[in-house]
This record gives structure tokens, C-alpha cells and sequence, in this order.
């Protein structure tokens, strides 16, 4: 008998008040989507061992426009690269349309800032196959989450920074803020 096996995401919006009180929570909806860019930058690290010349692989940022990214390599432009602010980063938004595997961006920004931007995801951990992570943001003013995306910081071959939507996720249900609230969006991916 053949086992299937499957990565599974699962996003999750909370909103919390200053004191730490949870208002509002949602998990995005079944059935969510690893998209084309993660799926190309997993792929594109699976390869035979190299010393020097990198592994080139191509991602859509969030413009979108074609960037060349080394994958696996000791140059200077990489995944790793020392002289860049790298990384991964969350944002939610307030679209409502099905996620689709070609996106490159979050539908539709929330209103006002900080929360209408990217912010920094903590370090990931990984325990028995579920990789967990999150960023946090305290609301400049209301608005409702219905969607979230998970964005990966690197360089491009030419070393500039660019960013890449790796996940993006519509929520089951929506969740209100207002400001001074603490938005959190966390992903668990299980493998």
C-alpha cells in the first residue's frame, strides 16, 4: 500500500489587547496553498553538491518581476547572504479572493501603518515535523484581517534585496482590530 504524504499549513490570526487578552482568532481555510516561489526554492536546493558556482534558480517578487536567486552556492548572493537584512516576514491583509499558486502579494493591504506592511517573523522551531513561527505588530488603527502571507527576505544575484511570497492564505473567518490591539500572525507547517 502506497503512503501519501503531504506538507500542511495552517495560518492563523490572533488579535490581542495590551494586556495580553485574546479578542478575536481565526485559522485560514482548508485546502491552502504552497505557492509556485516555495515550491521552485525548495527544488531548486536539491541537487548534487557543488563547490563554487551557484545553483540559479528564478522567483516572482512582490512587484511582480523575475528575480535570479542562487539557491546553493559560496558566492556572496545567496539565500544566506551575510551583508543583508535576510529573512522571513508576515502580513495581513484584507482580501477575500482564493488564494492561487502564481501570487505574489498580499490582495489587498490593510489601511494604516504599521500594520499595512510586512513585519519580522521570530525564529522558527521545529518539533516532531511541525516547523512554528510568527510575527507580531501593535495596530496604528481598525481594520479586519481576512487574509495573511508569508514572505521570504533575499538577495537576487545582483545582490539586491527583494522580497518573495512563499504562502498565502485566506482566512475562515475574518478578524476585527482596532488600534492598539497586538496583531499576531502565526503558520505551523507540518511535514
Amino acid at each position: 500500500m502506497r503512503m501519501k504524504h503531504a506538507i500542511k499549513i495552517q495560518a492563523t490570526v490572533t488579535v490581542k489587547d495590551k494586556n495580553g487578552k485574546v479578542l478575536a482568532t481565526a485559522k485560514s481555510r482548508p485546502n491552502n496553498l504552497i505557492l509556485n516561489n516555495f515550491g521552485l526554492m525548495l527544488a531548486g536546493l536539491i541537487r548534487a553538491p557543488i563547490a563554487a558556482a551557484g545553483n540559479l534558480i528564478t522567483l516572482n517578487d512582490i512587484v511582480p518581476s523575475a528575480q535570479t536567486i542562487r539557491a546553493n552556492n559560496t558566492a556572496v548572493y545567496t539565500f544566506n547572504c551575510a551583508n543583508l537584512a535576510i529573512g522571513t516576514q508576515v502580513q495581513a491583509g484584507n482580501g477575500t479572493t482564493a488564494a492561487a499558486r502564481a501570487n505574489t502579494n498580499i490582495e489587498t493591504a490593510l489601511g494604516t501603518a504599521p500594520e499595512n506592511t510586512r513585519f519580522a517573523t521570530g525564529d522558527g522551531s521545529y518539533v516532531n515535523g511541525i516547523i512554528t513561527f510568527s510575527g507580531s505588530v501593535t495596530a496604528g488603527g481598525s481594520g479586519t484581517i481576512r487574509e495573511t502571507g508569508l514572505f521570504g527576505a533575499w538577495s537576487n544575484s545582483a545582490g539586491a534585496l527583494k522580497y518573495f511570497m512563499l504562502f498565502h492564505d485566506i482566512l475562515a473567518t475574518s478578524v476585527p482590530f482596532v488600534a492598539g490591539n497586538i496583531i499576531i500572525v502565526s503558520y505551523s507547517i507540518q511535514l
